[in-house]
Order: C-alpha cells, then structure tokens, then sequence
C-alpha cells in the first residue's frame, strides 16, 4: 500500500493532518518533500511552480492523460 500525505514537523516529530489508518506498531518508509516557501504577495498556487522540475512525474502524468483520453474516445466511439 502506497499513500501521500502532508504532515507538519514539529518538535521532532512528523505528524500527518489526516488518519493512517495503520495498525500500531507498523513500519514504514517516509519520503520527505519539503513544500517551497511561499513568498510575500504570492498566492499558494503559484508557490508550487517549478515542483516537478527534475521529476519523471510530468512524463508520466502527460502519458496517462493520453491513455485515458484514447480509452474514452474508444468508448465513446463504441456506444455510438
């Protein structure tokens, strides 16, 4: 099982916003990415510019929305 989500660092201490849902006790890998600052005057979106760059993600997100676009017209095509 593989999940994201955002946690606060405080005292030491990651702690995720949302519930695990994990039973006591159970190891696990973190992987921390630390979100930009945002800067004065500029709006939380606009912080995130630039967060993939270096990443296979934009590759594969792109090729994803390909797939699903094609399986759609598929059937689209096949209910006409």
């Amino acid at each position: 099982m593989a999940i994201t989500v955002r946690a606060i660092y405080k005292d030491g201490v990651l702690k995720p916003e949302t519930d695990l849902s994990l039973p006591e006790g159970a190891l696990v890998k973190v992987t921390v990415t630390e979100f930009p600052p945002i800067q004065k005057g500029e709006t939380p979106f606009a912080s995130l510019r630039g967060i993939w760059k270096g990443l296979p993600f934009p590759d594969m997100i792109e090729l994803s929305i390909h797939e699903i676009r094609a399986e759609s017209a598929r059937i689209t095509r096949a209910g006409s």
